[in-house]
């Protein structure tokens, strides 16, 4: 078997739960990288025998540039598997975003994962789901790719039981501009800034001016992309408000375990 898996991970953690699926499928595996502006905007046809995406989940509801690359995939029926990776508070509505979107790509889903990663905004302050994946989730997430690569080997295409969303399924189609009210824009401290660029060249929705490192609002998705590659530690990102990050910290406060479907 040949398996293509496609992740978008602003900031890394997406990225490791694709890995640990892919090991659990042990086949031969190609990697498209989905969160640069760049590939996305390229062509892209499933060709492999599996098509898998790990996908995080922003404001309760998948990436809007992940659901308009899905939205360009036409498959031929080619058996896909997902995993939403949320920060241990809700998934809301993006199993049945990529339910609904896997549909309309021709693409046969055959299994869904929902993994737990570590609160995009988490801080030593806001301690959601620090560390997450642990090496327990990733064990977990290995298990979850041999069992996809079983249900395959047996000629099995089932869709499976899909965990019921938590938001009404027109939710998916307004606005994604919710997190704007309650986390700030990325911030630079000049004092650290060394204007070397990698902000600007990772943002995954080119929202950075290249020359004054200034965001362009509408495009920036709170992801922490430009947080997470800046060497210096100039870029941050936080809650508008303390009791924002005091009300989320206490929901995700109890740890929630991977749920699998297949």
């Amino acid at each position: 078997m040949k398996a293509e898996v496609l992740y978008f991970s602003a900031a890394g953690t997406t990225k490791r739960v694709a890995k640990a699926v892919a090991r659990g499928l042990a086949c031969e595996t190609n990697f498209v990288d989905i969160t640069p502006f760049a590939t996305r905007n390229m062509p892209f046809s499933p060709t492999a025998d599996l098509l898998v995406l790990a996908v995080p989940v922003y404001g309760l509801r998948i990436p809007k540039p992940v659901a308009q690359f899905l939205g360009q995939l036409q498959g031929q029926n080619t058996p896909f598997a997902a995993v939403c990776v949320y920060g241990n508070i809700r998934w809301g509505a993006a199993p049945a975003q990529i339910a609904r979107l896997a549909q309309q790509a021709k693409l046969q889903l055959v299994a869904m994962g929902i993994m737990v990663g570590q609160h995009t905004f988490a801080s030593q302050k806001f301690a959601i789901a620090l560390g997450r994946p642990d090496e327990t989730d990733l064990k977990k997430a290995e298990e979850f790719g041999r069992t996809i690569s079983a249900k395959l080997a047996a000629g099995q295409l089932s869709v499976p039981a899909m965990p019921k969303s938590l938001l009404p399924a027109n939710m998916a189609y307004l606005p994604n501009t919710g997190l704007r009210f309650v986390v700030r824009q990325p911030a630079v401290n000049k004092a650290l800034c060394t204007r070397c660029g990698r902000c600007p060249v990772n943002c995954p929705t080119a929202a950075i001016d290249q020359r004054t490192l200034q965001i362009r609002e509408t495009r920036c998705l709170r992801c922490g992309a430009c947080v997470a590659v800046c060497n210096y530690k100039a870029r941050s990102i936080g809650f508008r408000f303390s009791l924002a990050g005091r009300v989320v910290t206490r929901m995700g406060a109890k740890r929630k375990e991977p749920l699998f479907f297949i």
